[in-house]
């Protein structure tokens, strides 16, 4: 061979490293785990890479759970034998609401102005009772409660706006208001038929979301790479309904907890 040759032999790369030239200067720059990748040395907190989502949709969605109520619901004196809280009782009674908002006007600084659609439904039993008092012909009395079970199912429906303040990061207040339909069902363990109704009314509320994707931010991303959630929230919320016209009045207030995910 000639000299040229002998020099070229030397300095080749596969003369160097036997795993081949390539494979050595991997090393030499300290690459990914064998087998995982980018992406998985990033879920894993192994790399310096700083994912960046997507602009925001502006859009929402959420439910709220009821914690503690204030609830009455009356109608006229002469159409009731009971009151509504003597018949059903002054307890706990779990008012479950599900919403959807959509953001025309979103900014990260100034805040959201949303439309919002949120359906409910809330449900009491209590034992039914007679008109009078039947007496017993062996002395007293048997009392006025009957064997009929009676369920009353509340369904208010609302529409209206949302205004979501962004300034302070850590914890979002935000007011809403709406106007109401609340549809109501009566039913009985007997054969008597269900009486049905709806009154109208308005809703007001205001509340406070707390970002809650700081606590495991590998989750969080799996989230919104999944269903596109942006942030996730906890809320704690206050709401008032209230009739304005309708064969029963309803007049309804009290705090709950819920979950928030932004689109």
């Amino acid at each position: 061979d000639s000299l040229i040759d002998a020099i070229r032999a030397d300095s080749s790369p596969a003369a160097v490293d036997e795993e081949g030239y390539s494979a050595r200067k991997k090393k030499e720059l300290g690459g990914p785990l064998e087998g995982e990748g980018a992406i998985g040395a990033y879920r894993a907190g192994r790399s310096e890479i700083r994912a960046r989502k997507a602009p925001r949709k502006g859009a929402a969605f959420g439910v709220n759970l009821s914690v503690k109520q204030d609830r009455a619901v009356a109608a006229e004196p002469a159409a009731v034998h009971r009151t509504y809280s003597s018949f059903y009782g002054g307890g706990y009674v779990p008012d479950l609401e599900f919403f959807y908002e959509t953001q025309p006007f979103h900014g990260e600084w100034v805040g959201s102005l949303g439309l919002f659609g949120q359906l409910g439904v809330s449900w009491q039993r209590a034992n039914g009772s007679f008109a009078h008092v039947i007496a017993n012909p062996d002395g007293g009395d048997f009392g006025d409660d009957s064997g009929t079970r009676f369920t009353f199912v509340t369904v208010p429906a609302t529409v209206g706006a949302v205004y979501r303040l962004n300034l302070l990061r850590f914890a979002r207040p935000y007011v809403k208001a709406g106007v109401s339909l609340i549809g109501y069902a009566e039913a009985r363990s007997d054969d008597r038929d269900t009486l049905w109704g709806n009154s109208r009314g308005y809703m007001t509320g205001a509340g406070i979301a707390f970002p809650v994707d700081f606590l495991d931010s590998v989750a969080s991303w799996s989230s919104y790479e999944a269903h596109g959630v942006q942030r996730n929230c906890i809320t704690v919320d206050y709401q008032r309904l209230k009739t304005l016209s309708g064969a029963l009045d309803f007049a309804v207030s009290g705090f709950s907890v819920g979950l928030l995910f932004e689109l």
